[in-house]
């Protein structure tokens, strides 16, 4: 199991976390970018890249929110190891899931 692999099921088990990342690939899957604009890339791939950038934001967010007792060695151990594995997870596979899930939604809708 990839990290990604591994926060996803993570995430999509949790209702607030699960509809956060929903609300950024919908908002994404909707919205007309710069970058489309200006012809760089297409809308999927604006999509993407702007999905995968606030999905790992809001993650980074939810870290630095937390907080742990103490200021000791076990408290500094716990918070670099956490920030070690997000540096480890793929955020365009994680994007990727996400604006598939929205995908289908509307296929569905059709």
């Amino acid at each position: 199991m990839t990290p990604a692999e591994f926060l996803l099921m993570t995430a999509d088990s949790d209702r607030e976390t699960y509809e956060t990342c929903m609300a950024i690939a919908r908002r994404n899957d909707a919205e007309t970018h710069d970058e489309e604009r200006e012809g760089t890339w297409d809308h999927d791939q604006a999509a993407l890249f702007h999905a995968e950038d606030e999905i790992k934001d809001h993650f980074e967010a939810v870290l630095d929110d937390m907080t742990f007792p103490g200021n000791d060695t076990k408290t500094c151990l716990a918070m670099s190891l956490m920030s070690f594995a997000l540096g480890e997870i793929n955020w365009r596979e994680m994007a990727e899931h996400y604006l598939r899930k929205v995908a289908e939604g509307k296929a569905v809708q059709q």
